[in-house]
């Protein structure tokens, strides 16, 4: 259910990055509030305009300790299909200088290969390449350069690991600012009516905002989300460019995650 609730906000993160990129030409306000369950439909047709995906990904806990460090995973994976949804296979799939290999078992989902879970650390903070070769009729290469921001450090609020921590109604977030980086910070909270955390679903309820990357934002936990209910708390920034190979459109992202579970003080 986490790796599901993940994977729905990076999608509509993505989604969220298009419209503020649009609104900022319009001076737009520093915060834009994002449904995100509103926009799940409008990223469902969205996915219907893909061919395929590129992503480098960076998921972490809140912190910087020892411990969140060595479970901090960073990774990279791709997949392609045709009309008809079946997997397609390319000649070469490359992120900044790793080759990402096809796996058979796993619907020939490309990845890194090998066990390193931070095989692409060194990708963040950095503009990277990511190419796709073809090899359905003439050979023929397409790729993007994406920025990849540095890796989220959230410093508030501290997370600890003996125990769950607990916040109040107005949360004060710290990060790594990064001004290079015009795309915004998205923050979500997630929790459960039932009482256990299920993630960003259509059970449960969620907050979310697009913020500009300036390290810090104070986040007001709404009145319909009860004492002692358990949250998640997400924080994401990254990039995303678009790859054209002849009628065919892959998206590249590169982002960076970090989240963690709080209680809500009474």
């Amino acid at each position: 259910m986490k790796n599901k609730s993940i994977f729905i906000l990076i999608m509509l993160f993505i989604l969220s990055m298009f419209i503020f990129s649009c609104e900022r030409e319009i001076d737009s306000p520093v915060v834009n509030k994002i449904n995100f369950l509103d926009l799940i439909e409008a990223g469902n047709l969205y996915e219907g305009d893909w061919n395929g995906y590129i992503s480098i990904q960076g998921r972490k806990m809140f912190g910087d300790s020892e411990i969140t460090k060595k479970n901090a995973q960073n990774s990279a994976t791709a997949r392609f299909w045709d009309e008809d949804g079946s997997p397609v296979t390319m000649s070469n799939v490359l992120v900044g200088d790793l080759s990402l290999s096809p796996i058979a078992e796993q619907n020939m989902t490309y990845k890194v290969s090998g066990r390193d879970r931070q095989a692409t650390k060194h990708l963040f903070g950095t503009t990277t390449s990511v190419a796709v070769s073809s090899v359905n009729g003439r050979e023929e290469e397409v790729g993007a350069e994406l920025y990849c921001p540095p890796e989220l450090v959230i410093n508030e609020p501290v997370k600890t690991y003996s125990r769950v921590d607990n916040v109040n109604r107005q949360v004060l977030i710290q990060w790594n600012a990064d001004y290079q980086n015009d795309k915004g910070v998205g923050i979500a909270v997630s929790y459960s009516k039932s009482g256990k955390n299920q993630g960003l679903n259509e059970e449960s309820s969620s907050i979310s905002v697009l913020v500009e990357d300036n390290g810090e934002y104070l986040l007001n936990i709404e009145e319909n989300i009860p004492d002692e209910a358990v949250l998640t708390i997400y924080v994401i920034r990254g990039d995303i460019q678009g790859l054209n190979m002849e009628d065919q459109t892959y998206l590249a992202t590169c982002y960076t995650l970090a989240y963690s579970e709080f209680k809500l003080a009474d």
